[in-house]
C-alpha cells in the first residue's frame, strides 16, 4: 500500500512518488483521448481523420502539443527519479504512463485510418505542419509520424487487426527520455558553472575587500609611524633647544664673569703703576747713595 502524498510524510522518497503521481494525473487529463474522440460522435471508424471541425489538423495539432508536453513531463520525472538516491521501482511509473498515452494515440491513428498507410502519412504530415506544433513540438510530431509509417505494412487489414504499438512507443520513449536526460545534464552543468562563477566572484570580492582592508591597515600603520617619528623629532628638537638655551645662559654667565674680571683688573691698574713708580724711585735712590 502506497503512502499518502502529504507534507507530513517528510521523506524525499515519498515526495518523489508524489511527484510522479502528479505527472500521471497530468497524463490522464484526457489530452490523448481527445485525439481519438472523433469516431465516438461521428459513428465511423475514421476517428480524428474524420472530416469534421473537431478533427481539423489545427485542432488536433493543438491537442497533440499538450500531449507532447505531458510526455516531456513524464520523461523529466523518469530521468530525475532514475538519477536520484531514491531510484527504485516507482521510477517506471512515468514510462508506463507514457506507454499508455502513446499507445492510445498510435492505435487510434491506425484504426481511424483503417490501416491505410497513405492516409496516415498524409494526415500526420498536415498535423505536424500546424503552428501549434512549431519548434521541438513539430520535430516530436514528425518523429512519431515517421515511426508510425515505418511500422505500417502494405496490408491494411493486417495493420488494423494485428498492429503492435509497443515498439513505436518504446522507441519514442527512449528518444524523449534521452533528450530530457541530456537537457537535465546541460541544466546541471550550467548550474554548476553558474555556482562556480558565483563562488569565484565571491572569492574575488573577498580578496578585493581584504586587499582594501590590508591597504587601510598599512596606511594607518604608516601614518602612526610617521606621527611617532614626528613626535620623536619634536622631542629631540625641544631637547636641543633646551640645551642651546642652557649653553647660551652659561656663555652669558662666562661673559659676565670676564667683564667683571676685566673691570677689576682695570680698576687695579693705577695702583700697580704707582707702586711700580715708587719702587723704581726707591731703587734709584739706593743706587745713588751707594755711589
Amino acid at each position: 500500500q502506497s503512502r499518502p502524498c502529504s507534507p507530513s510524510s517528510g521523506q524525499r522518497s515519498n515526495k518523489m512518488v508524489c511527484g510522479i503521481k502528479a505527472v500521471l494525473v497530468l497524463a490522464s487529463a484526457g489530452s490523448a483521448s481527445a485525439l481519438v474522440a472523433g469516431g465516438a460522435h461521428t459513428g465511423t471508424h475514421k476517428g480524428f481523420l474524420a472530416n469534421d471541425d473537431g478533427m481539423r489538423p489545427d485542432v488536433v495539432a493543438a491537442t497533440l502539443a499538450k500531449v507532447e508536453d505531458e510526455w516531456v513531463a513524464q520523461a523529466s520525472a523518469f530521468v530525475e527519479c532514475s538519477t536520484s538516491n531514491e531510484a527504485g521501482m516507482h521510477c517506471s511509473i512515468p514510462g508506463k504512463a507514457f506507454a499508455k498515452s502513446c499507445g492510445t494515440i498510435v492505435s487510434a491513428v491506425v484504426q481511424a485510418s483503417e490501416g491505410d498507410r497513405a492516409h496516415v502519412v498524409e494526415y500526420m504530415g498536415d498535423v505536424c505542419k500546424e503552428k501549434a506544433l512549431e519548434g521541438w513540438h513539430s520535430t516530436r510530431c514528425q518523429s512519431l509520424a515517421m515511426l508510425l509509417t515505418k511500422s505500417l505494412g502494405a496490408d491494411n487489414y493486417a495493420n488494423r487487426e494485428s498492429f503492435d504499438s509497443s515498439s513505436i512507443c518504446t522507441g519514442l520513449w527512449q528518444t524523449v527520455a534521452a533528450e530530457e536526460k541530456a537537457a537535465l545534464a546541460q541544466k546541471q552543468a550550467e548550474g554548476e558553472k553558474a555556482e562556480a562563477e558565483r563562488v569565484k566572484a565571491e572569492e574575488a570580492e573577498k580578496k578585493r575587500r581584504q586587499a582594501e582592508e590590508d591597504a587601510r591597515v598599512a596606511e594607518a600603520g604608516k601614518r602612526a609611524e610617521e606621527a611617532a617619528e614626528a613626535e620623536k623629532e619634536a622631542v629631540a628638537a625641544a631637547k636641543l633647544a633646551e640645551e642651546s638655551v642652557a649653553q647660551e645662559a652659561a656663555a652669558k654667565q662666562v661673559r659676565q664673569v670676564a667683564i667683571r674680571a676685566l673691570a677689576k683688573a682695570a680698576a687695579a691698574a693705577p695702583s700697580a703703576a704707582a707702586n711700580a713708580t715708587a719702587a723704581n724711585a726707591t731703587a734709584a735712590n739706593a743706587t745713588a747713595a751707594n755711589a
